[in-house]
This record gives structure tokens, C-alpha cells and sequence, in this order.
């Protein structure tokens, strides 16, 4: 019986390099549970998971003119606010993995009001109570509109 490959050995970079990728990508804190908590497999199928999920997010105007019909890639969340990514930065400088630094995104802003605009996921990083969800399942922006207004009774 033949033994698979490991992924990052058919073409895929390690676990390794993908976290060190997705730095502009998850909250500090959130980073430094994620390495504390989680190891070996669970926390290279989560690495795995999230970076193919914001590979599959479009750059900057790759969803120009969907509207409420973008898909949302990535979502960024607190105990009283979400953001909705459907465009990520292209950014100045690619690392492994093809990501590179992020400067800003596209996408739903629900703070107190649901308006689509620019997010500085830079800004959001630092911030202790922001979360992004690696476990998030795209939708349209219709639809985490509707959530999100559900969810605060607007």
C-alpha cells in the first residue's frame, strides 16, 4: 500500500510558510492562541483551510459592479461589529503563498450601519476582541447583510 505525500510535498508550500503568509491576515491575538492551542495536524488543516480561503478571495475589483451578489471571502467579526471582506489587497510585497501585505480590502462594514466601503484590515489586526473566522463558508453580500440585521433586531 502506497504511503500519500504530505500536501506541501506535491506543490503546496508547508503549514509553516502559510501562517508566516497569513500574518497580515489574522488578529494578533488570535495568531498567538491559534499557536498556543492548536498543534500538528488540527492546526495544519486550519493553516491549510483559512489560506485557501483567502487565496479564493478576489483582489481589488475583481468583483466590480456585483453589489449584493459579490461573494464574501473572509469575515472579520467582534463582539459588536463585522466585517465582510469581498476584495483583498493585492499588496506590495508577495510572500510564500501569494499573499503579500494588506493594506486595505473591500467590503460589507456593519458597525452601526451596513455599508460597503473600504476596511484596513491593518487597523483590525491589533485589536484584542477582533476575530476573523477561519471556518467561514462564502456568501453573498445579500445575505450577510440580512444576517448581520437580524442578528442586531435593525
Amino acid at each position: 500500500m502506497n504511503t500519500p505525500l504530505p500536501r506541501h510535498a506535491v506543490g503546496l508550500p508547508s503549514p509553516r510558510a502559510m501562517l508566516l503568509a497569513l500574518e497580515h491576515f489574522i488578529p494578533y491575538q488570535q495568531a498567538d492562541v491559534m499557536r498556543s492551542t492548536l498543534k500538528g495536524r488540527e492546526l495544519d488543516d486550519v493553516i491549510r483551510s483559512f489560506h485557501a480561503s483567502v487565496l479564493a478571495t478576489p483582489v481589488t475589483h475583481g468583483q466590480q459592479g456585483k453589489g449584493d451578489d459579490a461573494i464574501v471571502g473572509l469575515h472579520y467579526f467582534t463582539g459588536s461589529a463585522d466585517w465582510y471582506i469581498t476584495e483583498r489587497d493585492v499588496g506590495d510585497t508577495p510572500l510564500d503563498g501569494g499573499l503579500g501585505y494588506q493594506a486595505q480590502a473591500v467590503g460589507l462594514c456593519c458597525i452601526s450601519d451596513p455599508e460597503l466601503g473600504y476596511v484596513s484590515i491593518a487597523d483590525l489586526l491589533p485589536h484584542p476582541s477582533v476575530n476573523v473566522d477561519l471556518y467561514w463558508t462564502p456568501k453573498t453580500v445579500r445575505e450577510c447583510r440580512a444576517e448581520w440585521l437580524r442578528k442586531t433586531g435593525l
